[in-house]
């Protein structure tokens, strides 16, 4: 190989390596200049919120708890830090960043039925799940070990720029131009009426059949827990209202919060939503108006819990 062509093959490594900081460098900076979407939610959410409540969970809590009705049972700023498709190793994740910020005064933790239940694959897919928080490995050192923890290989794939960003331009771009989203303090409504399909019974016994409980998750779940009470945080746990009563987070799931006196609200078979159609929008989730009666009603349980514990 002659000099010249090593030359030529040096100088467009070093094009490739300028493109790729300059393009990552403009994109970092529409992802944290955002002005709405769930990059902001997610960005607020952990560099910025103070409020003294904070909601965990996935689209469960992203879509049941409205915290303008919790604020103002409780008289203490409220903000839903749930998000749709993702659970416990994303709460993990990004609950010492937050912590390292400031100490909420109570954390109410959604819990869904199976959400402890999780083979190698499914456990495999929560961390994939955790590329969400790829663009914050450059500032929150916790965050990146949690992602680093995934592969080898991520330590290498986060010296490129774009990497951080590479299936959420378009997504991106879109909230960094405009404001339209429908998130209110992190909730995000949804609307419509639930019309119930009939199940076959194979499926019935799918939702029923929840495996086994994951020991890994379990210990996430404790940690940082843990965590939460060096900070002297509340916390209290919830199981959603679900449509059908015959779904239920069962004993084995339950015992872990009780084992650790976490105090547990359970609305699965509560009859102001079973079976009620006017409240959901699918079988899992509460539409805009079972969230205002749900959010009422759990704001008032939880503050009779604290009344208790105060």
């Amino acid at each position: 190989m002659t000099k010249i062509k090593i030359i030529k093959i040096f100088l467009f490594i070093l094009l490739v390596i300028a493109c790729d900081f300059t393009a990552g460098y403009c994109l970092d900076y529409a992802y944290f200049h955002s002005i709405s979407g769930k990059f902001y939610k997610l960005n607020y959410v952990i560099t910025k919120s103070k409020a003294e409540i904070l909601i965990f969970g996935n689209s469960h809590a992203e879509c049941h708890y409205i915290p303008s009705i919790i604020k103002d049972s409780l008289h203490e700023d409220c903000y839903n830090a749930g998000f749709r498709n993702q659970d416990i190793l994303f709460t993990y994740a990004i609950h010492k960043s937050i912590l390292k910020r400031y100490s909420p005064g109570l954390i109410i933790f959604n819990i869904d039925k199976g959400m402890l239940y999780a083979n190698n694959a499914a456990f495999d897919n929560q961390e994939g799940k955790l590329s969400e928080l790829l663009p914050f490995c450059k500032k929150e050192p916790d965050i990146r070990e949690e992602i680093e923890s995934r592969s080898s290989f991520e330590k290498f794939k986060l010296l490129s720029g774009i990497y951080p960003f590479n299936s959420s331009v378009i997504y991106l771009l879109k909230y960094f131009l405009s404001r339209s989203d429908n998130f209110i303090d992190g909730y995000y409504p949804v609307f419509g009426r639930y019309k119930p399909t009939h199940k076959s019974e194979k499926e019935q016994l799918a939702e029923k059949d929840g495996g086994c409980i994951n020991k890994k998750l379990v210990g996430k779940l404790t940690d940082m827990f843990n965590r939460f009470r060096v900070h002297n945080t509340q916390i209290i746990a919830v199981i959603s209202p679900t449509f059908h009563s015959s779904w239920k987070v069962d004993d084995s799931v339950t015992s872990i919060f009780s084992r650790q006196g976490i105090p547990l609200l359970d609305y699965s078979k509560d009859q102001h939503f079973s079976n009620s159609e006017a409240y959901f929008t699918d079988g899992h989730h509460l539409n805009n108006e079972g969230a205002k009666l749900f959010s009422a009603i759990v704001a008032h349980d939880i503050k009779s819990i604290l009344k208790k514990i105060n």
